[in-house]
């Protein structure tokens, strides 16, 4: 012989022998949105870390500037220009973007937000000014751009300047 048990005791259930409709829920202190977004979508580009020394570390690197020597022999400062070229054609093989101009210009738009972005100019120009037998650290290196894309390519201008330390 079977029997029907009913419903459970729950939160949102009475008691089996009260058959009364239950009492709404109360207000909630906040107000109720009419539409609820079941699926938020965002889009975000930017240039991920690896990409970033793929391009620097095939670019072109030409750098033309002058050190003036401090008295004790050191590198007093530091003036001149880091021109940097990058081709995407030399990458296009590893990367899933063609290499022409509409990924350029993209590319050019995104690399001043790059996480990297300075260091690697930064680095690129204390390499440069220690192959002039100017060894100074990334760090201190003051640097300006100027980017723009010219067809597949991606020509980056940074003035830089270096000064003595105070005391030095």
């Amino acid at each position: 012989m079977r029997q029907n048990v009913g419903p459970l005791p729950t939160s949102s259930h009475q008691s089996s022998d009260d058959t009364s409709a239950a009492d709404p829920l109360p207000a909630p202190p906040f107000s109720r949105s009419a539409h609820v977004q079941l699926v938020r979508r965002e889009v975000r580009e930017y240039i991920p870390r690896a990409a970033l020394e793929l391009l620097f570390r095939t670019a072109e690197v030409v750098f033309e500037g002058d050190v003036a020597w401090a008295e004790d022999g050191g590198v007093g400062a530091v003036n001149g220009t880091v021109m940097v070229t990058i081709d995407l054609v030399t990458v296009e093989g590893l990367c899933r973007e063609p290499a022409d101009a509409a990924t350029a210009v993209r590319l050019a738009e995104l690399l001043p937000a790059a996480e990297g972005f300075l260091e690697a100019l930064q680095g690129l120009a204390a390499r440069a000014m220690a192959s002039k037998g100017a060894p100074v650290a990334p760090e201190r290196v003051a640097i300006d751009t100027k980017i723009r894309v010219v067809a597949h390519r991606i020509l980056i201008d940074a003035d830089m300047s270096m000064r003595a330390a105070e005391g030095s």
